[in-house]
């Protein structure tokens, strides 16, 4: 119903200036006079061959961490490792390319970062994003 999806959009996002009434599956709204467009994931997709070119390791620089994508059996987990210690997720599929990453002890409050798969110059990268960070990226460096 679109009264509840424009309620979860407005905890997300913060107040729009109006949301427009879906069109084709899609939810587009206006903050700050800017459309944003909101589309329905393809639940048909088979994402999950997506990640195994990410499998091994990455590298975000910029935090100084690695980040480990491995695969046990039909599970797929993420460990990010650096100076301040580690992080382990498990990895689920959404759409081709794009993973939600949940800890098995989630803080206070849920922390699921989204992580999208993309091919940069010299192989896979990784962008997380969650409700405080944009695209941080970590850039494939092999098994």
């Amino acid at each position: 119903d679109s009264e509840a999806v424009r309620a979860a959009v407005d905890r997300v996002c913060g107040p729009w200036d109006r949301t427009d009434t879906p069109d084709a599956g899609a939810l587009v709204g206006h903050a700050c006079g800017q459309p944003v467009r909101f589309s329905r994931l393809d639940s048909r997709a088979s994402p999950d061959s997506d990640i195994e070119r990410a499998v091994g390791r990455l590298r975000q620089t910029a935090l100084d961490t690695d980040w480990t994508i491995e695969r046990a059996g039909d599970s797929l987990s993420l460990a990010i490792e650096g100076p301040l210690g580690r992080q382990d997720f498990m990895l689920f599929a959404l759409a081709p390319g794009l993973f939600e990453a949940r800890r098995a002890e989630e803080p206070v409050g849920p922390y699921r970062p989204l992580l999208r798969l993309t091919e940069g110059d010299s192989g896979p990268e990784l962008l997380l994003s969650t409700d405080r960070t944009r695209a941080l990226r970590a850039i494939g460096v092999g098994e």
